[in-house]
């Protein structure tokens, strides 16, 4: 986390402000002056750092008192003294730490819970309107758009493939765009490692994966949140 730079950044900043004499004032003509607009730069840049700092901290964690937190920078850079020592303040950032964790941990359950209802819906829905797919024991639904021919590829056999994966809005989040991706089959996710090896070279199968066949409740980071449910269109071009 980015509270680490934060205090790091805060205390050599005190450091610095501690062998002064006391604060200088900023004024316009500072430009003029090479040396004193490197100081100012450097000043700058600095300031924005922790500006930057205290919006992601704040953007974690919507209960923090921002005004506090410029205020104890504000208070350390000019005395140089601090109300918590080494190992109370280690304390308390590995407390908010395993606080926000917490947090995150259950707002995810959540989320994969709401999120894996909306795909079973959606499934549901879906093999309702469309009599071609089917559905597995293990609760993968396919589709069979075009078959191929040849021994399907098993166990940890290398294939490569061309797909496009989208969410169930529709959303795109992740297609090889005509360039084949090559991968061994035991190393992808459950749907994709059952769905591939119903499938002859030449195939192209759509497969609508439930959350449990693919990333369950972990988030994947821009577009696929916690239980989701995935759609993929796949063309097996080759077993290797």
């Amino acid at each position: 986390m980015k509270i680490a730079k934060l205090s790091l950044l805060a205390l050599s900043m005190g450091s610095l402000v501690a062998c002064q004499q006391g604060p200088k004032n900023v004024d316009a003509k500072v430009a003029k002056d090479p040396v004193k607009k490197s100081s100012y730069a450097i000043g700058l840049a600095m300031a924005q750092d922790i500006k930057r700092n205290v919006a992601s901290v704040a953007g974690q964690d919507k209960d923090l008192d921002t005004a506090l937190i410029y205020a104890t920078i504000s208070d350390y850079l000019s005395s140089g003294k601090a109300h918590l020592d080494s190992a109370a303040l280690q304390t308390a950032l590995m407390d908010w730490q395993k606080g926000m964790m917490d947090k995150k941990n259950k707002d995810n359950e959540a989320a994969a819970a709401e999120n894996e209802k909306k795909g079973a819906q959606y499934i549901a829905e879906q093999m309702k309107a469309n009599p071609k797919l089917q559905k597995t024991a293990s609760g993968l639904v396919y589709e069979v758009i075009t078959e191929g021919s040849g021994a399907k590829p098993t166990g940890s056999q290398m294939v490569s493939v061309n797909y496009k994966g989208t969410l169930i809005d529709g959303t795109t989040f992740d297609e090889s765009k005509g360039q084949p991706v090559e991968f061994p089959l035991n190393q992808v996710i459950k749907g994709w490692t059952e769905g591939l090896q119903l499938m002859s070279p030449g195939a192209k199968y759509k497969f609508i994966i439930p959350a449990a066949l693919a990333y369950g409740p972990q988030e994947r980071p821009p577009f696929i949140k916690p239980g989701s449910t995935l759609v993929f269109e796949v063309e097996l071009l080759k077993v290797k």
